[in-house]
């Protein structure tokens, strides 16, 4: 029944849904014991003047107001002001400051605390303390004292009144209590989750680490164990193509061709496995520096001039930023690695046009390269940054499926984000974005300041 009047937002964590369980049963509670006093006084006293309606609609229209808005601090304090207005005044004619009806009063700092928090729990305190010394004021300076009007009452009227006054500081208590023991067990039970989970995170770390070692290693092997045959492979097939090549078959030409071909594919393979993994961490960039956009870019084209120039790429270079803060050498090898895709995956009916384009964001400069070519499939265009992943373009005959994913690891490093749009036979524009937040290295700034003197 309780769980019928706790809003769906307060049902989890655990530690919420038991003080929305707890705020739900002082309600439930209060109106019970308003429908039993209203009985008791019915039929055991002639005076019945406590307004026992107006606290059961009261306490039922603060129960559907918590239901809806699910608000602590609202809703107790709601239930207070309700207890405080019915309480204050009544007791002014039971008895004053002797009158058990004032007594209960001192139940509303302690619910304060309990449903509304701290500083609302001191806020009611002090309230209650100015009251009783109204009260006090009042008995002292009136004509006729308030224990004279206490008279009017017997005892069996305070009898039960303090009966219900027990009762509902201990139900209060209780309910505190094991709220409170309850929240202190999820608390115990979530450090102990995350002492666990500390543990479970260093052995992996170890793990981790102990694997990044056996890959260093692994790079190790593959540049100098791994590369030595293949060069030997492509270097002797190159001598046989050149010494016996014209007294050959066409199909022992072609058998030849293949081991060249196939050695040479190897080789870069290896060397695109190899440049990934040298870049180190997305957390840990070296030799970051301010350096001036145009002329950066410019010389990543210049190292291209040979493949532009037999491709007759038209290279358009739109608004740049004056200058950023990254890797040089990394950022070098996106926009090359971008550039270089859109001249193998050109269209042959039409020129060949490149654009690189820039948009200045709050957090982020965001750089585009546009180009009108074949376009990227849409069966890999999700996981085209993976690496492996190639195209299935003959254009890509020799292609490692390693550059876009050197170009995402790169991209992170630098705390931004890469993808891509493309329609199919009409082009394929890259975007990537660069972080504002990096600055340079105190060792670059160095450098640059005696490069600067030297000059």
């Amino acid at each position: 029944m309780i769980d019928f009047f706790i809003p769906e937002k307060l049902k989890s964590p655990k530690e919420v849904y038991w003080r929305a369980r707890i705020i739900s049963s002082i309600h439930l509670f209060l109106i019970i014991n308003v429908i039993f006093s209203e009985i008791l006084c019915t039929f055991c006293f002639d005076q019945n003047d406590f307004p026992h309606f107006l606290c059961f609609a009261g306490l039922s229209i603060l129960l559907i107001v918590f239901k809806k808005w699910g608000s602590f601090v609202l809703s107790g304090n709601l239930i207070l002001l309700l207890l405080f207005l019915v309480l204050f005044p009544f007791s002014l004619t039971t008895g004053g400051i002797y009158s058990y009806d004032y007594l209960a009063l001192c139940a509303v700092p302690m619910l304060g605390f309990l449903i509304a928090g701290r500083a609302y729990g001191f806020f009611w305190l002090l309230l209650i303390t100015i009251t009783s010394f109204v009260m006090y004021y009042l008995e002292i300076n009136a004509v006729v004292s308030y224990r004279e009007v206490t008279a009017d009452y017997d005892a069996t009227y305070y009898l039960v009144l303090s009966f219900f006054i027990h009762i509902l500081t201990g139900c209060c208590v209780a309910i505190f209590d094991k709220g409170q023991r309850l929240i202190i067990e999820e608390l115990n039970h979530q450090r102990n989750l995350l002492k666990e989970n500390k543990i479970e995170l260093e052995k992996k770390e170890g793990e981790l680490l102990e694997s990044n070692a056996n890959l260093k290693h692994f790079a190790h092997v593959a540049s100098h164990d791994l590369k030595q045959p293949i060069r030997t492979i492509l270097s002797f097939g190159q001598l046989l193509q050149k010494d016996i090549g014209t007294t050959l078959s066409k199909d022992h030409q072609l058998y030849l061709d293949f081991i060249i071909s196939g050695s040479k594919q190897l080789q870069n393979q290896i060397d695109s496995v190899l440049n990934h993994a040298k870049i180190g961490r997305s957390d840990e960039i070296e030799n970051l520096e301010s350096f001036e956009t145009l002329p950066f870019v410019e010389n990543v084209i210049l190292k291209l001039q040979q493949q532009i120039v037999d491709s007759k790429t038209k290279m358009v270079i739109k608004k740049l930023p004056f200058e950023i803060v990254g890797s040089k050498i990394e950022l070098g090898l996106v926009f090359q690695n971008i550039i270089s895709n859109g001249i193998k995956f050109r269209r042959p009916d039409i020129p060949l046009e490149i654009k690189i384009s820039y948009r200045e964001l709050p957090a982020y400069y965001e750089f585009s390269i546009a180009d009108n070519g074949v376009g990227v499939e849409p069966d890999i265009i999700e996981k085209i940054f993976t690496p492996m992943v190639k195209s299935y373009s003959k254009q890509n005959a020799d292609g490692t499926g390693m550059g876009l994913a050197t170009c995402e690891k790169v991209i992170k490093r630098h705390k931004g984000s890469i993808w891509v749009t493309s329609e199919l036979g009409e082009g394929a524009t890259f975007i990537f974005t660069i972080s504002k937040d990096l600055q340079p290295d105190e060792n670059s700034k160095l450098a640059f300041s005696r490069e600067e003197l030297i000059k």
